[in-house]
């Protein structure tokens, strides 16, 4: 064994699909002891075509950490999980990864848009108006494998966006922001929580050859929607996030002068809520769906 190569315990859990949106708010919310990341199964293969409605989740921690899957489990059981699969492995960082590039495969994100894994970036030919969205995956949100961030690039496909100034709230790998700069608008502000967030922005903003635009017509912030930077005028919000979210910050969003506000990271079962929640605001103009998440697009009123 090359004794470079970090060993981690991976953590399995297998849930059914309804507890996803549990797990999520829990995770944008509170931290799990030691944690070092975590991400869902999206595509598995062998239940592709099973219509299999359990989901895997893996989470990675220290292989120090002997109370690792004490932690999750308490989790789950603090939600009222009590229907899981759960399993523990030791895997070497380098094995988790390749196997992962070998399973995400560049693919058609929406009419336009083809999302990229940048190990593919040198291989691949493209059709005449296709729109290459080159991203590394890493921990920030937005690997483009998610219904929510789906639904986001197909919003942004579909619409107008050359010469409007955008806010990419809670960017994550800034595949939104990325798609709204190759679609011409005229000015970003994307922000995040996590530093981690940014400077993964700034690594796809170079894979897509757009690093010469930072700070000119695409602005990074180490913030959330609280911060005085973000309280100005923006033609769009693109807001992949999750509905507590919404819940906490919704007097910072309704006082952010804007004419859309596009929702995305919520359950289809959620729009009511959001509707609720910003109705003296906005109205819904329209609505997307895919599998059972939802986008939503708000005008002001």
């Amino acid at each position: 064994m090359n004794q470079n190569q970090s060993i981690y315990q991976e953590i399995l859990v297998e849930i059914s699909e309804e507890y996803l949106n549990k797990i999520n708010e829990y995770l944008d919310n509170y931290f799990i002891n030691n944690l070092i990341g975590y991400y869902e199964v999206v595509y598995d293969e062998e239940e592709v075509n099973t219509n299999n409605k359990r989901k895997k989740i893996l989470f990675y921690f220290p292989v120090s950490d002997e109370r690792a899957r004490w932690e999750v489990e308490t989790v789950l059981l603090s939600l009222n999980i009590n229907d899981y699969y759960i399993e523990e492995n030791l895997i070497q960082e380098r094995n988790y990864w390749e196997d992962y590039k070998n399973s995400f495969m560049p693919f058609m994100i929406s009419k336009n848009f083809y999302l990229v894994p940048v190990w593919h970036k040198e291989n691949i030919i493209l059709k005449e108006n296709i729109i290459p969205l080159y991203i590394e995956p890493g921990m920030a949100f937005g690997t483009g494998l998610h219904q929510s961030t789906q639904l986001m690039i197909q919003w942004i496909d579909d619409n107008d966006i050359q010469n409007k100034i955008v806010l990419d709230a809670g960017c994550g790998s800034g595949i939104l922001s990325i798609a709204a700069l190759k679609k011409h608008a005229r000015f970003i502000y994307a922000f995040d929580i996590d530093i981690n967030a940014i400077e993964s922005t700034k690594k796809n903003l170079s894979y897509n050859s757009l690093e010469v635009e930072l700070n000119k017509k695409i602005f990074l912030f180490e913030c959330s929607w609280d911060d005085p930077r973000i309280i100005n005028h923006y033609d769009i919000i693109l807001a992949n996030l999750t509905l507590p979210v919404f819940l906490k910050y919704q007097n910072y969003i309704k006082n952010i002068s804007t004419e859309r506000l596009v929702i995305s990271g919520i359950g289809t079962e959620q729009i009511a809520d959001i509707e609720q929640i910003f109705k003296d605001a906005f109205s819904i103009k329209s609505t997307l769906e895919k599998d059972e998440w939802a986008l939503v697009e708000l005008r002001k009123k």
